[in-house]
Protein backbone atom coordinates (compact mmCIF):
# COMPACT_ATOMS: atom_id res chain seq x y z
CA UNK A 1 0.00 0.00 0.00
CA UNK A 2 1.08 3.67 -0.98
CA UNK A 3 1.98 5.30 2.33
CA UNK A 4 0.06 8.86 1.86
CA UNK A 5 2.77 10.54 4.21
CA UNK A 6 6.05 9.50 2.20
CA UNK A 7 3.67 11.14 -0.59
CA UNK A 8 3.04 14.17 0.33
CA UNK A 9 7.23 14.90 1.98
CA UNK A 10 8.03 13.55 -1.90
CA UNK A 11 5.82 16.34 -3.73
CA UNK A 12 6.78 19.07 -1.08
CA UNK A 13 10.14 18.04 -1.54
CA UNK A 14 10.25 18.40 -5.60
CA UNK A 15 8.18 21.70 -5.62
CA UNK A 16 11.00 22.66 -3.43
CA UNK A 17 13.70 21.52 -6.19
CA UNK A 18 11.55 22.92 -8.68
CA UNK A 19 10.93 26.50 -7.58
CA UNK A 20 14.35 27.44 -5.98
CA UNK A 21 14.41 27.41 -2.40
CA UNK A 22 12.60 27.59 0.76
CA UNK A 23 10.52 30.96 0.25
CA UNK A 24 8.60 28.98 -2.47
CA UNK A 25 6.44 28.08 0.81
CA UNK A 26 4.84 31.43 0.56
CA UNK A 27 3.52 30.98 -2.65
CA UNK A 28 0.25 29.71 -0.40
CA UNK A 29 0.59 32.84 1.90
CA UNK A 30 -2.65 34.26 2.71
CA UNK A 31 -2.59 38.31 3.44
CA UNK A 32 -4.45 40.62 5.03
CA UNK A 33 -4.27 44.18 3.79
CA UNK A 34 -4.53 47.67 5.81
CA UNK A 35 -4.82 51.21 4.98
CA UNK A 36 -4.29 54.11 6.43
CA UNK A 37 -7.64 56.49 5.65
CA UNK A 38 -6.05 60.23 4.59
CA UNK A 39 -8.10 62.80 4.28
CA UNK A 40 -7.62 64.90 0.87
CA UNK A 41 -8.21 68.29 -0.19
CA UNK A 42 -10.85 68.57 -3.42
CA UNK A 43 -8.96 71.39 -4.56
CA UNK A 44 -5.38 69.14 -5.11
CA UNK A 45 -4.12 67.82 -8.33
CA UNK A 46 -1.19 65.44 -6.34
CA UNK A 47 -2.85 65.01 -3.28
CA UNK A 48 -1.50 61.76 -0.93
CA UNK A 49 -3.61 58.55 -0.08
CA UNK A 50 -2.72 56.54 2.87
CA UNK A 51 -0.51 53.85 3.53
CA UNK A 52 -0.97 50.33 1.99
CA UNK A 53 0.27 47.39 4.27
CA UNK A 54 -0.06 44.24 3.77
CA UNK A 55 0.66 41.15 5.93
CA UNK A 56 1.42 37.25 5.53
CA UNK A 57 -0.81 35.80 8.09
CA UNK A 58 -0.31 31.78 6.94
CA UNK A 59 1.95 29.65 5.26
CA UNK A 60 2.12 26.46 4.65
CA UNK A 61 4.51 24.71 7.63
CA UNK A 62 7.72 26.28 6.82
CA UNK A 63 10.89 25.87 8.25
CA UNK A 64 11.69 28.03 11.08
CA UNK A 65 7.94 28.65 11.59
CA UNK A 66 7.59 32.00 10.00
CA UNK A 67 5.09 33.41 7.84
CA UNK A 68 6.84 34.79 4.90
CA UNK A 69 5.77 36.53 1.38
CA UNK A 70 7.01 34.77 -2.14
CA UNK A 71 10.43 35.33 -3.14
CA UNK A 72 8.99 37.01 -6.18
CA UNK A 73 5.96 38.91 -7.32
CA UNK A 74 4.35 41.71 -8.49
CA UNK A 75 1.29 43.97 -7.30
CA UNK A 76 -1.36 45.81 -9.12
CA UNK A 77 -3.22 48.38 -7.19
CA UNK A 78 -6.23 49.59 -8.63
CA UNK A 79 -8.00 52.34 -7.19
CA UNK A 80 -11.50 53.51 -7.75
CA UNK A 81 -12.75 54.26 -11.28
CA UNK A 82 -12.34 57.40 -11.81
CA UNK A 83 -9.68 58.32 -9.93
CA UNK A 84 -6.05 59.63 -11.40
CA UNK A 85 -2.92 58.82 -10.37
CA UNK A 86 -0.63 61.81 -10.83
CA UNK A 87 3.01 60.59 -9.93
CA UNK A 88 3.34 59.51 -13.03
CA UNK A 89 3.49 62.88 -14.28
CA UNK A 90 6.87 63.28 -12.34
CA UNK A 91 10.20 61.64 -11.45
CA UNK A 92 9.00 60.63 -8.06
CA UNK A 93 7.14 57.32 -8.01
CA UNK A 94 5.79 55.84 -4.82
CA UNK A 95 7.38 53.30 -2.76
CA UNK A 96 7.47 49.99 -1.54
CA UNK A 97 9.28 48.94 1.62
CA UNK A 98 9.75 45.79 3.61
CA UNK A 99 9.92 44.82 6.83
CA UNK A 100 11.20 42.88 8.89
CA UNK A 101 13.38 41.22 6.10
CA UNK A 102 14.29 42.41 2.64
CA UNK A 103 13.70 43.07 -0.64
CA UNK A 104 14.38 44.55 -3.72
CA UNK A 105 12.06 46.94 -5.80
CA UNK A 106 12.58 46.10 -9.83
CA UNK A 107 10.35 47.77 -11.56
CA UNK A 108 7.14 50.50 -11.17
CA UNK A 109 4.80 51.31 -14.10
CA UNK A 110 1.98 52.62 -14.85
CA UNK A 111 0.05 50.25 -16.91
CA UNK A 112 -1.07 51.73 -20.26
CA UNK A 113 -4.82 52.82 -20.50
CA UNK A 114 -5.09 52.63 -16.64
CA UNK A 115 -5.28 55.81 -15.57
CA UNK A 116 -6.09 54.64 -11.90
CA UNK A 117 -3.43 51.96 -11.54
CA UNK A 118 -0.22 51.28 -10.74
CA UNK A 119 2.45 48.08 -10.83
CA UNK A 120 5.18 47.07 -8.52
CA UNK A 121 7.74 43.98 -9.22
CA UNK A 122 9.13 42.61 -6.00
CA UNK A 123 13.00 40.36 -6.12
CA UNK A 124 14.72 38.62 -3.55
CA UNK A 125 12.02 38.88 -0.90
CA UNK A 126 12.65 37.49 2.39
CA UNK A 127 10.10 39.56 4.60
CA UNK A 128 6.55 39.25 5.79
CA UNK A 129 5.03 42.38 5.52
CA UNK A 130 5.61 45.54 2.98
CA UNK A 131 4.13 48.58 2.37
CA UNK A 132 3.26 50.61 -0.37
CA UNK A 133 3.19 54.47 -0.07
CA UNK A 134 3.67 58.05 -1.76
CA UNK A 135 0.52 57.37 -4.49
CA UNK A 136 -0.47 60.57 -5.02
CA UNK A 137 -4.08 61.18 -7.23
CA UNK A 138 -6.02 64.04 -8.19
CA UNK A 139 -9.05 64.51 -5.95
CA UNK A 140 -9.96 67.45 -7.70
CA UNK A 141 -11.00 65.69 -11.11
CA UNK A 142 -12.55 62.96 -8.57
CA UNK A 143 -14.59 65.25 -6.78
CA UNK A 144 -15.72 67.20 -9.63
CA UNK A 145 -17.01 63.50 -10.93
CA UNK A 146 -18.93 62.70 -7.49
CA UNK A 147 -16.49 60.89 -5.99
CA UNK A 148 -15.52 60.88 -2.45
CA UNK A 149 -14.15 57.78 -1.34
CA UNK A 150 -10.96 55.86 -2.90
CA UNK A 151 -10.62 52.00 -2.43
CA UNK A 152 -7.32 50.51 -3.55
CA UNK A 153 -7.86 47.04 -4.71
CA UNK A 154 -4.64 44.69 -4.53
CA UNK A 155 -4.07 41.46 -6.96
CA UNK A 156 -1.19 40.33 -5.89
CA UNK A 157 0.44 37.46 -8.29
CA UNK A 158 3.36 35.04 -8.04
CA UNK A 159 4.96 33.26 -11.26
CA UNK A 160 6.50 29.59 -10.81
CA UNK A 161 6.96 27.00 -12.89
CA UNK A 162 3.73 25.51 -12.12
CA UNK A 163 1.81 28.96 -13.02
CA UNK A 164 0.91 31.97 -12.02
CA UNK A 165 -0.52 32.26 -8.48
CA UNK A 166 -2.62 34.73 -6.85
CA UNK A 167 -2.93 35.43 -3.32
CA UNK A 168 -5.80 35.94 -0.92
CA UNK A 169 -6.58 39.08 0.95
CA UNK A 170 -8.53 39.83 3.34
CA UNK A 171 -10.13 43.42 3.45
CA UNK A 172 -9.37 43.61 -0.04
CA UNK A 173 -10.24 46.25 -1.31
CA UNK A 174 -9.66 48.50 1.45
CA UNK A 175 -9.96 52.60 2.05
CA UNK A 176 -6.81 54.69 1.46
CA UNK A 177 -8.59 58.48 0.90
CA UNK A 178 -11.47 60.42 1.96
CA UNK A 179 -11.94 63.09 -0.46
CA UNK A 180 -13.51 65.99 1.43
CA UNK A 181 -15.61 69.27 1.19
CA UNK A 182 -13.88 72.57 -0.04
CA UNK A 183 -10.55 73.36 2.33
CA UNK A 184 -10.90 77.31 2.26
CA UNK A 185 -12.99 80.25 2.75
CA UNK A 186 -11.37 83.79 1.64
CA UNK A 187 -12.62 86.90 3.07
CA UNK A 188 -11.67 90.14 3.40
CA UNK A 189 -11.80 92.12 6.76
CA UNK A 190 -11.66 95.86 7.89
CA UNK A 191 -10.28 97.37 10.72
CA UNK A 192 -7.25 97.34 12.67
CA UNK A 193 -6.80 94.21 14.22
CA UNK A 194 -7.43 90.51 12.79
CA UNK A 195 -10.58 90.56 15.52
CA UNK A 196 -12.06 92.79 12.97
CA UNK A 197 -16.15 91.85 12.32
CA UNK A 198 -15.43 89.54 9.02
CA UNK A 199 -17.44 89.45 5.77
CA UNK A 200 -16.92 90.44 1.99
CA UNK A 201 -18.35 94.03 2.62
CA UNK A 202 -16.66 96.60 0.04
CA UNK A 203 -14.65 99.18 2.59
CA UNK A 204 -15.16 102.44 1.01
CA UNK A 205 -11.26 104.55 1.17
CA UNK A 206 -10.79 107.32 1.47
CA UNK A 207 -7.18 106.96 -0.41
CA UNK A 208 -4.26 108.89 1.60
CA UNK A 209 -0.45 109.13 1.77
CA UNK A 210 -0.63 107.40 5.38
CA UNK A 211 -3.22 104.63 3.51
CA UNK A 212 -5.92 102.33 5.18
CA UNK A 213 -5.86 98.42 6.04
CA UNK A 214 -7.71 95.62 6.26
CA UNK A 215 -7.11 91.97 6.29
CA UNK A 216 -6.91 88.97 3.61
CA UNK A 217 -8.54 85.95 6.16
CA UNK A 218 -8.13 82.60 5.07
CA UNK A 219 -10.13 79.59 7.06
CA UNK A 220 -9.42 76.11 7.03
CA UNK A 221 -12.77 74.23 7.04
CA UNK A 222 -11.00 70.69 8.39
CA UNK A 223 -7.28 70.58 9.86
CA UNK A 224 -4.29 70.15 7.99
CA UNK A 225 -4.93 72.25 5.31
CA UNK A 226 -1.94 74.63 5.64
CA UNK A 227 1.07 72.74 6.06
CA UNK A 228 4.81 72.64 5.12
CA UNK A 229 6.60 70.81 3.09
CA UNK A 230 7.96 67.77 4.82
CA UNK A 231 3.99 67.46 6.11
CA UNK A 232 3.37 67.51 2.47
CA UNK A 233 4.36 64.03 2.59
CA UNK A 234 6.74 61.90 0.38
CA UNK A 235 8.32 63.51 -3.14
CA UNK A 236 6.88 66.99 -2.00
CA UNK A 237 9.19 70.03 -3.53
CA UNK A 238 6.89 72.57 -1.52
CA UNK A 239 4.70 73.50 1.41
CA UNK A 240 1.38 74.42 0.51
CA UNK A 241 1.11 77.64 -0.98
CA UNK A 242 -1.84 80.57 -0.33
CA UNK A 243 -2.90 82.73 -3.14
CA UNK A 244 -4.39 86.31 -3.46
CA UNK A 245 -4.64 88.18 -6.62
CA UNK A 246 -5.91 91.63 -6.24
CA UNK A 247 -7.72 92.64 -9.24
CA UNK A 248 -8.91 95.99 -11.14
CA UNK A 249 -6.88 98.48 -8.21
CA UNK A 250 -7.30 101.83 -9.13
CA UNK A 251 -4.44 103.89 -10.79
CA UNK A 252 -2.26 105.54 -7.93
CA UNK A 253 -3.27 102.99 -5.52
CA UNK A 254 -0.07 100.76 -4.43
CA UNK A 255 -0.97 97.55 -2.34
CA UNK A 256 1.41 96.64 0.64
CA UNK A 257 1.73 93.27 2.47
CA UNK A 258 4.01 91.83 5.39
CA UNK A 259 7.17 89.70 4.46
CA UNK A 260 6.14 87.01 6.81
CA UNK A 261 2.89 85.96 9.35
CA UNK A 262 1.78 83.54 11.65
CA UNK A 263 -1.38 81.09 11.62
CA UNK A 264 -3.44 80.59 14.83
CA UNK A 265 -1.42 77.00 14.61
CA UNK A 266 1.43 78.50 14.20
CA UNK A 267 2.53 77.55 10.73
CA UNK A 268 4.74 80.45 9.51
CA UNK A 269 3.86 81.87 5.77
CA UNK A 270 6.70 83.64 3.94
CA UNK A 271 6.55 85.63 0.49
CA UNK A 272 7.56 83.68 -2.05
CA UNK A 273 8.35 87.19 -4.28
CA UNK A 274 7.54 90.26 -5.27
CA UNK A 275 7.68 91.24 -1.92
CA UNK A 276 10.56 93.37 -0.37
CA UNK A 277 11.61 95.74 2.36
CA UNK A 278 10.07 96.41 6.13
CA UNK A 279 9.29 98.83 8.24
CA UNK A 280 9.66 99.27 11.71
CA UNK A 281 5.91 97.87 11.77
CA UNK A 282 6.65 95.15 9.77
CA UNK A 283 4.71 96.20 6.63
CA UNK A 284 6.21 95.80 3.37
CA UNK A 285 7.38 99.42 1.96
CA UNK A 286 7.74 98.10 -1.15
CA UNK A 287 6.49 95.80 -3.79
CA UNK A 288 6.52 94.91 -7.35
CA UNK A 289 3.87 92.34 -8.93
CA UNK A 290 4.75 88.70 -9.23
CA UNK A 291 5.14 88.42 -13.25
CA UNK A 292 7.91 85.04 -13.55
CA UNK A 293 8.82 82.03 -12.19
CA UNK A 294 9.40 82.33 -8.35
CA UNK A 295 11.99 81.65 -5.70
CA UNK A 296 12.77 78.30 -3.88
CA UNK A 297 10.77 76.85 -2.27
CA UNK A 298 10.64 74.42 -5.78
CA UNK A 299 7.97 75.10 -7.98
CA UNK A 300 7.06 77.60 -10.39
CA UNK A 301 4.35 80.24 -8.49
CA UNK A 302 3.86 82.25 -11.55
CA UNK A 303 0.24 82.78 -12.84
CA UNK A 304 -1.16 83.50 -16.36
CA UNK A 305 -4.61 83.79 -15.61
CA UNK A 306 -6.88 86.28 -16.35
CA UNK A 307 -8.37 88.30 -13.72
CA UNK A 308 -8.18 91.66 -16.12
CA UNK A 309 -5.54 94.51 -15.83
CA UNK A 310 -4.40 95.85 -13.09
CA UNK A 311 -3.98 93.22 -10.75
CA UNK A 312 -1.18 92.10 -8.13
CA UNK A 313 -0.43 88.46 -7.03
CA UNK A 314 0.66 87.95 -3.83
CA UNK A 315 2.20 84.10 -2.92
CA UNK A 316 3.03 82.54 0.82
CA UNK A 317 4.16 79.26 1.37
CA UNK A 318 3.96 77.11 4.90
CA UNK A 319 7.49 77.46 6.19
CA UNK A 320 9.14 74.15 7.41
CA UNK A 321 9.09 74.28 11.25
CA UNK A 322 12.18 76.14 12.34
CA UNK A 323 13.63 77.49 9.19
CA UNK A 324 14.25 81.67 9.11
CA UNK A 325 12.61 81.72 12.53
CA UNK A 326 9.97 80.12 11.48
CA UNK A 327 7.25 78.27 13.93
CA UNK A 328 8.27 75.11 16.21
CA UNK A 329 5.14 72.99 16.48
CA UNK A 330 3.12 73.71 13.34
CA UNK A 331 -0.71 72.50 14.17
CA UNK A 332 -1.88 69.72 11.84
CA UNK A 333 -4.75 68.45 14.69
CA UNK A 334 -6.81 72.00 15.04
CA UNK A 335 -8.57 74.23 12.17
CA UNK A 336 -6.28 76.91 11.63
CA UNK A 337 -6.55 80.33 10.53
CA UNK A 338 -4.61 82.76 8.34
CA UNK A 339 -4.94 86.92 8.20
CA UNK A 340 -2.76 89.01 6.40
CA UNK A 341 -2.70 92.24 7.01
CA UNK A 342 -2.88 95.14 3.55
CA UNK A 343 -2.44 98.31 2.77
CA UNK A 344 -3.59 100.51 0.60
CA UNK A 345 -1.57 103.44 -0.15
CA UNK A 346 -2.38 106.56 -2.44
CA UNK A 347 0.85 106.94 -4.58
CA UNK A 348 -0.37 109.03 -7.22
CA UNK A 349 -0.51 112.28 -7.72
CA UNK A 350 -2.88 114.41 -8.17
CA UNK A 351 -5.68 112.40 -8.71
CA UNK A 352 -6.12 108.69 -7.93
CA UNK A 353 -8.44 105.84 -9.71
CA UNK A 354 -12.23 105.67 -8.02
CA UNK A 355 -13.59 102.21 -8.39
CA UNK A 356 -13.97 99.20 -6.45
CA UNK A 357 -10.65 96.84 -6.19
CA UNK A 358 -11.82 92.92 -6.05
CA UNK A 359 -9.56 89.92 -4.26
CA UNK A 360 -9.61 86.22 -4.79
CA UNK A 361 -7.70 83.64 -2.54
CA UNK A 362 -7.13 80.02 -2.92
CA UNK A 363 -4.26 77.46 -2.99
CA UNK A 364 -1.34 77.14 -4.70
CA UNK A 365 0.83 76.66 -6.57
CA UNK A 366 -0.94 76.28 -9.68
CA UNK A 367 0.05 76.39 -13.72
CA UNK A 368 2.82 73.89 -13.10
CA UNK A 369 3.42 70.54 -13.97
CA UNK A 370 6.48 69.99 -11.77
CA UNK A 371 5.43 70.75 -8.24
CA UNK A 372 3.87 68.98 -5.31
CA UNK A 373 1.15 69.69 -3.97
CA UNK A 374 0.04 71.57 -6.63
CA UNK A 375 -3.50 73.05 -6.79
CA UNK A 376 -6.37 73.68 -9.52
CA UNK A 377 -6.98 77.12 -9.85
CA UNK A 378 -10.08 77.64 -7.80
CA UNK A 379 -10.56 80.62 -5.64
CA UNK A 380 -13.27 83.06 -3.62
CA UNK A 381 -13.74 86.23 -4.87
CA UNK A 382 -14.61 89.16 -2.38
CA UNK A 383 -14.77 92.85 -2.64
CA UNK A 384 -11.50 94.36 -1.18
CA UNK A 385 -11.92 98.20 -0.96
CA UNK A 386 -13.50 100.73 -3.02
CA UNK A 387 -11.68 104.31 -3.15
CA UNK A 388 -13.07 107.58 -3.11
CA UNK A 389 -11.08 110.76 -3.24
CA UNK A 390 -9.80 112.26 -0.19
CA UNK A 391 -11.79 115.02 -0.06
CA UNK A 392 -14.19 117.63 1.88
CA UNK A 393 -17.28 118.88 0.11
CA UNK A 394 -18.84 121.98 1.79
CA UNK A 395 -22.09 123.78 1.09
CA UNK A 396 -22.74 127.32 1.53
CA UNK A 397 -26.63 127.28 1.47
CA UNK A 398 -27.45 130.98 1.04
CA UNK A 399 -24.97 133.74 -0.97
CA UNK A 400 -25.70 137.20 -2.38
CA UNK A 401 -23.88 140.19 -3.98
CA UNK A 402 -27.89 142.09 -4.47
CA UNK A 403 -29.48 145.17 -2.91
CA UNK A 404 -25.80 146.14 -2.06
CA UNK A 405 -24.59 142.99 -0.40
CA UNK A 406 -21.59 141.14 -0.03
CA UNK A 407 -20.90 137.60 0.58
CA UNK A 408 -16.94 136.86 2.10
CA UNK A 409 -16.95 132.98 2.03
CA UNK A 410 -13.33 131.36 3.92
CA UNK A 411 -12.18 127.80 3.60
CA UNK A 412 -10.03 125.78 6.50
CA UNK A 413 -7.79 122.99 6.17
CA UNK A 414 -8.07 121.42 9.59
CA UNK A 415 -5.87 118.30 8.79
CA UNK A 416 -2.92 120.03 10.97
CA UNK A 417 -3.86 119.66 14.82
CA UNK A 418 -1.89 119.09 18.09
CA UNK A 419 -0.85 115.64 19.61
CA UNK A 420 -2.41 113.17 20.51
CA UNK A 421 -4.08 113.62 17.20
CA UNK A 422 -1.63 113.64 15.20
CA UNK A 423 -3.70 113.94 12.14
CA UNK A 424 -1.84 113.45 8.54
CA UNK A 425 -1.64 116.65 7.19
CA UNK A 426 -2.72 117.20 3.68
CA UNK A 427 -2.92 120.11 1.08
CA UNK A 428 -4.94 120.43 -2.07
CA UNK A 429 -7.29 122.68 -4.13
CA UNK A 430 -11.31 123.52 -3.86
CA UNK A 431 -13.48 123.92 -6.98
CA UNK A 432 -16.10 126.36 -6.23
CA UNK A 433 -19.30 125.91 -8.36
CA UNK A 434 -22.61 128.64 -8.02
CA UNK A 435 -26.20 127.74 -8.40
CA UNK A 436 -28.70 130.50 -8.63
CA UNK A 437 -29.63 133.59 -10.39
CA UNK A 438 -29.00 137.37 -10.95
CA UNK A 439 -31.66 140.10 -11.41
CA UNK A 440 -30.55 140.89 -14.52
CA UNK A 441 -30.52 137.35 -16.07
CA UNK A 442 -26.78 137.14 -16.39
CA UNK A 443 -25.15 133.81 -16.77
CA UNK A 444 -23.83 132.31 -13.76
CA UNK A 445 -20.16 132.05 -13.87
CA UNK A 446 -18.44 128.28 -14.09
CA UNK A 447 -16.81 126.49 -11.75
CA UNK A 448 -13.35 128.20 -10.26
CA UNK A 449 -10.64 126.85 -8.62
CA UNK A 450 -8.85 127.94 -5.53
CA UNK A 451 -5.39 127.73 -4.59
CA UNK A 452 -3.92 125.05 -3.25
CA UNK A 453 -4.81 124.93 0.84
CA UNK A 454 -2.02 123.80 3.12
CA UNK A 455 -2.90 122.04 6.49
CA UNK A 456 -3.25 124.88 8.98
CA UNK A 457 -3.98 127.60 7.01
CA UNK A 458 -7.22 129.21 5.90
CA UNK A 459 -8.36 130.69 2.49
CA UNK A 460 -10.92 133.60 1.76
CA UNK A 461 -12.37 135.68 -0.95
CA UNK A 462 -15.04 138.07 -1.55
CA UNK A 463 -17.43 136.74 -3.92
CA UNK A 464 -18.47 140.52 -5.47
CA UNK A 465 -14.42 141.42 -5.75
CA UNK A 466 -12.42 137.95 -5.88
CA UNK A 467 -11.27 136.47 -9.51
CA UNK A 468 -12.28 132.83 -8.04
CA UNK A 469 -14.73 131.73 -11.05
CA UNK A 470 -13.76 130.56 -14.55
CA UNK A 471 -11.52 132.50 -16.68
CA UNK A 472 -11.02 134.30 -13.49
CA UNK A 473 -14.23 136.48 -13.02
CA UNK A 474 -15.81 137.56 -10.14
CA UNK A 475 -19.30 136.83 -9.20
CA UNK A 476 -19.90 140.85 -9.03
CA UNK A 477 -22.99 142.52 -8.24
CA UNK A 478 -26.67 140.74 -8.21
CA UNK A 479 -26.15 137.50 -7.62
CA UNK A 480 -28.47 135.13 -5.18
CA UNK A 481 -27.78 131.53 -4.43
CA UNK A 482 -25.68 128.45 -3.09
CA UNK A 483 -22.22 127.22 -3.06
CA UNK A 484 -20.46 123.97 -3.23
CA UNK A 485 -16.90 124.00 -2.53
CA UNK A 486 -15.26 120.62 -3.26
CA UNK A 487 -12.20 120.06 -1.72
CA UNK A 488 -9.42 117.50 -2.38
CA UNK A 489 -8.32 116.96 1.18
CA UNK A 490 -10.21 115.47 4.34
CA UNK A 491 -11.37 117.58 7.39
CA UNK A 492 -11.94 120.86 5.17
CA UNK A 493 -14.89 123.44 7.25
CA UNK A 494 -16.02 126.77 6.05
CA UNK A 495 -17.40 129.93 6.92
CA UNK A 496 -19.74 132.30 5.50
CA UNK A 497 -20.10 136.36 6.23
CA UNK A 498 -23.31 137.83 4.53
CA UNK A 499 -22.95 141.98 5.22
CA UNK A 500 -24.25 145.13 3.43
CA UNK A 501 -21.64 146.26 0.99
CA UNK A 502 -19.95 149.56 1.52
CA UNK A 503 -21.64 150.64 4.14
CA UNK A 504 -21.17 151.13 8.26
CA UNK A 505 -22.76 152.46 11.08
CA UNK A 506 -26.54 151.95 11.87
CA UNK A 507 -26.94 151.41 8.09
CA UNK A 508 -24.94 148.03 7.89
CA UNK A 509 -26.55 144.79 8.38
CA UNK A 510 -24.03 141.75 8.62
CA UNK A 511 -24.95 137.47 9.42
CA UNK A 512 -22.10 134.55 9.71
CA UNK A 513 -23.07 131.00 9.33
CA UNK A 514 -20.59 127.54 9.04
CA UNK A 515 -20.80 125.61 5.98
CA UNK A 516 -22.72 122.26 6.11
CA UNK A 517 -20.54 119.35 5.03
CA UNK A 518 -21.76 116.98 2.79
CA UNK A 519 -21.69 112.97 3.10
CA UNK A 520 -18.72 111.80 0.63
CA UNK A 521 -21.45 109.39 -1.38
CA UNK A 522 -22.10 108.52 -4.71
CA UNK A 523 -25.41 108.95 -6.93
CA UNK A 524 -28.43 110.42 -5.69
CA UNK A 525 -28.72 112.29 -2.64
CA UNK A 526 -31.99 111.72 -1.62
CA UNK A 527 -31.45 107.79 -2.80
CA UNK A 528 -31.43 105.00 0.04
CA UNK A 529 -28.43 105.02 1.71
CA UNK A 530 -27.45 108.68 0.63
CA UNK A 531 -30.22 110.10 1.78
CA UNK A 532 -27.88 113.69 2.93
CA UNK A 533 -27.32 114.09 7.21
CA UNK A 534 -25.27 117.47 7.05
CA UNK A 535 -23.48 118.42 9.56
CA UNK A 536 -20.52 121.14 10.27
Amino acid sequence: MLNSRKLVRALALAGLFALGGVSSYAQICSGLLTTTNLGVRPEGLTELTGDIVVNCTATSTTPGGGAILPTDFTVLVQLTTGVAITNSTTTVNPTMTFTPGTGTLVNVAYPGGLVNAISFQASGVTSSAFTIGGIRINANAASAAGISSVLATLIITTVSTGGTTVLPLANNPSLVATILPKSLNFSIIGGSSANATTGSAVFPICVSNTGVSGFFRFTENFSNVLRNQAQEGPGATNGTYVRIIVSNIPSGITLLVPNGVLTTGNNVLRPISGISGTSATGISTGYTPNTGAGSTPGGDPSYSGGYGAASSEFIYWVESVGASGGGTSNSTATVDSLSIPFIARYTGSPSIGLGTATARGGLGPVGTTTAIPRFADITDQANSFGTTSCSTTLLYPYVTTAAGFDTGIAIANTTADPSPLATPNQSGTCTINAFGTYGSGATVPGAGTTPTINAGTVWAASLTDSPIFAGGSAMGAGFTGYLIAGCSYQLAHGFAFVSTYGLSGANSVAQGYLALVLQQNTGSRTMGANIEALNN
